[in-house]
């Protein structure tokens, strides 16, 4: 789940797993605009 202040590449940075990836895998179309509370789909 997406926190407050979180970034895509912060938590791809922490999962040690691809931006790319994770952005492929959840759909999105603006890493800019994720939102606290957002569920993220992981590999």
């Amino acid at each position: 789940m997406v926190r407050s202040g979180d970034t895509l590449s912060g938590i791809a940075l922490s999962l040690d797993i691809s931006m790319a990836d994770l952005i492929a895998l959840n759909g999105i179309t603006d890493p800019n605009k994720i939102k606290p509370g957002q569920v993220l789909k992981l590999p």
